[in-house]
């Protein structure tokens, strides 16, 4: 005997089963914009693209039901070749990288995303993105910084961040202790106290090492050279150091409430999606 549920799935349902996060089809080469207002009104056009490839969640994409009709996908688009080597250093947070893509020019549009309804994707041609877990983790974590990155305060982020990011941007990829020890580090996580919302703030950096195998130089070269950098910040009003102003540890080292205190901080150039060892 079948249940409710269970008559009510159309069979296209079943053709779901067979996609993942990271695949994409090439049966649709375009998505839908709205570039301007005529007269009061929107007027959507059809912006060009390669293809479309899922960004949902592979368990949003396979389950069928009530509030689980759509599904999220984003266009596959050329970018000429500045961008792409940006894209591929990991320097910006606009595009998903596949392992498998169309053409090795041809990303993933995170800034046009849009939803399909579940029965179109089923008879969509399919083709596989990503080959590894290496790989889907970046995917998966590439769209965590487009969407979920923290909003931090204004003056903070206009001020400490931005100063930060300019010093690095400096030295980030060069053989120097500075480019060392900026390519050392996994991330970085920025923690308020009391909280970011109060006019007295004091914080605190929690520098996260890579790992081992791929630190390029040793924890006392990288505190010199992060200890200079903090020196460095010139603190807007209502921001102070915490007492010492940063932490450099790895991944083992760090609590788990040291975690869920702090935000990760995105500096772009420092985020950078290397393959995996």
């Amino acid at each position: 005997m079948t249940s409710d549920a269970e008559a009510e799935t159309p069979e296209w349902a079943e053709h779901l089963r067979e996609w993942r996060q990271g695949d994409y089809t090439l049966d649709i080469a375009h998505v839908v914009v709205v570039r301007e207002i005529e007269g009061g009104e929107m007027v959507p056009s059809a912006g060009d693209a390669v293809g479309l490839a899922v960004i949902s969640q592979t368990c949003d994409i396979v389950n069928w039901g009530p509030g689980k009709e759509w599904v999220v996908v984003a266009p596959l688009v050329e970018i000429d070749a500045a961008r792409l080597v940006n894209a591929l250093r990991g320097t910006t947070p606009a595009f998903a990288l596949l392992e498998s893509p169309p053409a090795e020019n041809v990303l993933v549009d995170l800034g046009q995303s849009t939803t399909i309804h579940k029965s179109v994707l089923a008879t969509l041609g399919r083709k596989v993105g990503l080959t590894s877990d290496s790989g889907r983790i970046r995917f998966a974590n590439a769209i965590t910084r487009k969407y979920g990155r923290f909003a931090f305060p204004d003056a903070f982020a206009g001020g400490v961040l931005a100063g930060l990011r300019s010093r690095i941007s400096k030295s980030h990829g060069k053989e120097s202790e500075q480019g060392k020890t900026y390519a050392s580090i996994a991330s970085i996580r920025a923690a308020a106290a009391p909280s970011w919302d109060s006019d007295d703030i004091s914080v605190g950096f929690r520098f996260i090492l890579d790992t081992p195998s791929r630190r390029l130089v040793d924890r006392q070269i990288m505190t010199k050279v992060l200890k200079d950098l903090m020196d460095k910040i010139e603190w807007p009003k209502g921001y102070r150091p915490e007492d010492p102003p940063f932490t450099l540890m790895s991944v083992d080292e760090m609590t788990a409430g040291q975690w869920l205190d702090s935000q990760e901080v995105d500096l772009d150039f420092i985020s950078v999606s290397r393959p995996a060892d």
